[in-house]
């Protein structure tokens, strides 16, 4: 099934205008200027993705994790990997 900007529009939205007395261009207007949409640009013009995880990154320090009680090293926060 491909998602067209029809079904897009239903699907984020543009359906629950029927019942709300606001016009799409206003709301299209605002959506654009939101906090969410300013972030999205900053991020488009200069992507840096960050792919940190934290937690055991194997089998074997799962398994150590497992054997001090699913606590930390010395009952501190540490960043396993």
């Amino acid at each position: 099934m491909e998602i067209t900007p029809t079904l897009r529009a239903k699907i984020f939205g543009l359906n629950a205008l029927k019942i709300y007395p606001i016009e799409p261009e206003v709301v299209k207007k605002r959506v654009r200027q939101d906090k969410v949409a300013r972030r999205r640009e900053e991020y488009r013009s200069s992507p840096d993705p960050a792919f940190v995880t934290y937690g055991p990154k194997s089998p074997a320090r799962y398994g150590a994790l497992l054997s001090r009680g699913g606590q930390p090293r010395n009952g501190k926060r540490v960043r396993c990997g």
